[in-house]
């Protein structure tokens, strides 16, 4: 028997030789229907592109020790009512991933149009073509019109993973959908649903386990703006819990940091040769603090090893220095490897995106550990490993207030142990993440055009990718993609680029500091002019602004990247002899506290007036990085605020 079936037989093998079938399901023998309902649309269906008429999706696990055969079949099946012609373009093919297509077993898509069937496509009518510079498998179907309905069958066969999830919402409405996990009686899994979705419900039967739910009326989940709509959607998860007839349990959290580090550290002796490469490399000395010698092997690993998810392990670690490449393992290894070797005071930290899924701490599964970072308690600073853009002190802003499980690594006689404990990645504190906008107008002469001295600073979070883009691209395009940056709306300004300062990720000291821009503009767009009158677009000059209008009610919670603070300074010098009209519309404040009551996000706005000198402060600031739907109103009036000041013009005529 091979190891991948001694493997699973120890996980889930019972004293039976196969796995007999439920007579109520069976997905070798699941068809597609025989006719479709009539279908008669309620007065909100009349108003979506496309209606699900139901949505199902069943998971078969089959375990046959004797034929050595572990896999699940995966069955999604479901009945679409199209509705409008955004809906044609739409649903009037299939794209298949080439990896998907090796995994189908049976792939049936029928349309139908007042209850005949009027055409079927299958799996063997897939045909090759680039998609995006890409090459995908097509399934073009036939007869997709208006009242018509489209019936899809999938079913894959998939390996015997024992923790998944499946989605039961996007933006289309369903009238129904419906989920069941059958498996062997012997085995217990645990199944959870968010987001509104109902609890499955476990029902045994003579030889297998049922875990099964059914929903009505789930409503389309809209694209809405300052949200994580994928971490919003219906799910259901599943992990195996337990094999009743062998004893085996399936890992708790702590568990699974213990197999993480335990997977990740078991070849450190091995590894020694390659860790001596990589500091000398990596120029680290005896001399530099902890966290320098941390900065120098990221800078050095992030700039010459790509780590590649699904690589095989390398058999030996070196090897990644001259192919300059490595499974995401093997980055890992000698990051890790690296600290114990330098005595570096670290933990593992294993979470998830919570734009794609909040950590759940209260139902263990590797689907919310499938992301790495680095802590460091002495700094209090993490490291992202595979986030090139960011270095020391910043990660991927989609990890900033999840909660993960912290693993610290400690030596044993006889190899690694570890301790692990769930906690907060804290946000970034706001006073670190700043964008502060210096600007100074005059007018040319003839009055028509303005000349602005450009500062612009940003920091931390602010600048997360703008200063990295910079940096990593040779000098015409990065000089390119800063003039872009700062013209915004007014391409056609002539730009004469001062200094840029901040940018040598080389030098840690260098990034500990703002990224700043300057300029100089010369630019015909923010002026306006009727005779000897000028109209002074001075809201354009902080750049393009969000609005927030809906007439939908607010579904989702408000959710940012990371908090922060714009600060936009302005001074314009008015000609002589002329004066402002106007300026009380510069004037806003709009400032509103959190649950907690702390002011947690506004905009204020005001001038005042020293000679021929017009001085605009301007700040505008989001504290918290999520707000629930009944502070929508007030988050949509904050940025609609500083759309509004986007707008506003102030007058200049002769005295």
């Amino acid at each position: 028997m091979n190891k991948l079936a001694l493997l699973l037989g120890f996980f889930l093998i019972t004293g039976t030789a196969s796995l007999a079938q439920d007579p109520d399901f069976s997905a070798e023998d699941y068809n597609v229907l025989g006719t479709v309902p009539e279908i008669t649309l309620d007065s909100n269906e009349v108003k979506q592109d496309l209606i699900y008429i139901f949505d199902r999706i069943f998971v078969e696990y089959i375990v046959d020790s004797d034929r050595e055969q572990y896999f699940r079949w995966h069955v999604v099946h479901n009945l679409k009512y199209i509705n409008d012609d955004n809906a044609i373009e739409e649903h009037n093919k299939m794209y298949v991933p080439l990896y998907y297509e090796k995994s189908i077993e049976n792939l049936v898509v029928r349309v139908y149009k007042d209850g005949k069937l009027i055409s079927e496509s299958l799996a063997d009518e897939l045909k090759t073509v680039e998609l995006e510079e890409t090459e995908i498998k097509l399934l073009a179907l036939k007869g997709v019109e208006k009242g018509c309905m489209i019936e899809t069958l999938v079913i894959k066969k998939l390996p015997l993973d024992l923790y998944d999830f499946e989605y039961f919402q996007d933006e289309a409405p369903r009238r129904s959908a419906e989920f069941a996990l059958y498996v062997p009686k012997y085995l217990r899994f645990r199944v959870r649903s968010y987001n509104g979705m109902k609890e499955a419900k476990a029902e045994s039967g003579f030889n297998r386990r049922m875990y099964a739910l059914k929903q009505e009326n789930i409503p389309g989940l809209l694209d809405e703006k300052y949200t994580f709509t994928t971490s919003n959607r219906m799910r259901v998860h599943y992990t195996m819990h337990e094999n009743t007839n062998s004893g085996y349990t399936f890992p708790r959290y702590n568990e699974m940091a213990e197999q993480f580090v335990d997977g990740i550290m078991e070849d450190f002796g091995k590894g020694k040769k390659a860790v001596k490469t990589l500091t000398k490399n990596a120029k680290v000395t005896p001399e530099d603090d902890e966290m320098l010698k941390v900065y120098k092997i990221e800078q050095y690993l992030k700039t010459n090893i790509v780590g590649i998810p699904g690589l095989k392990q390398a058999d030996k670690l070196t090897v990644l220095f001259k192919q300059h490449y490595g499974a995401t393992r093997d980055v890992l290894r000698l990051y890790m490897y690296s600290f114990q070797v330098l005595d570096i005071d670290y933990e593992v930290v294993l979470t998830s995106d919570r734009s794609k899924r909040h950590f759940d701490p209260d139902f263990d599964s590797w689907n919310y550990l499938t992301d790495v970072l680095f802590y460091f308690p002495g700094s209090k600073k993490y490291l992202d490993p595979f986030a090139n853009y960011t270095r020391l002190g910043q990660i991927n802003d989609n990890f900033l207030g999840q909660e993960g499980l912290f693993c610290r690594v400690f030596t044993m006689t006889d190899g690694f142990g570890t301790s692990s404990k769930i906690k907060m990645i804290e946000k970034n504190p706001p006073a670190e993440s700043h964008d502060i906008h210096n600007i100074n107008v005059k007018f040319t002469p003839d009055l028509q055009k303005t000349v602005i001295d450009y500062n612009r600073s940003m920091n931390s979070y602010a600048d997360l990718t703008l200063r990295f883009a910079y940096y990593s691209q040779d000098a015409e395009d990065a000089n390119e993609l800063i003039e872009s940056f700062v013209k915004g709306e007014a391409e056609e300004s002539e730009i004469e680029m001062g200094d840029i300062k901040n940018i040598d990720y080389n030098d840690p000291e260098s990034l500990s500091h703002p990224f700043e821009i300057n300029a100089k503009l010369t630019s015909a767009y923010y002026v306006e002019s009727a005779g000897d009158k000028i109209l002074l677009k001075v809201g354009e000059l902080i750049g393009a602004q969000t609005e927030m209008y809906s007439e939908e009610p607010r579904q989702q919670p408000i959710e940012i990247e990371h908090t922060h603070k714009y600060v936009r300074n302005i001074t314009i010098e008015i000609p002589e002899g002329y004066q402002a009209k106007g300026l009380e519309k510069l004037n806003i404040d709009l400032q509103y506290k959190n649950l907690a009551g702390e002011y947690s996000m506004g905009f204020v706005s005001s001038y005042k007036v020293e000679g021929n000198n017009i001085i605009i402060s301007c700040e505008e600031y989001y504290y918290d990085l999520s707000y629930p739907i009944i502070q929508y109103d007030d988050f949509a009036r904050v940025i609609n605020a500083a759309a509004d000041f986007n707008k506003i013009s102030v007058l200049i005529e002769k005295k």
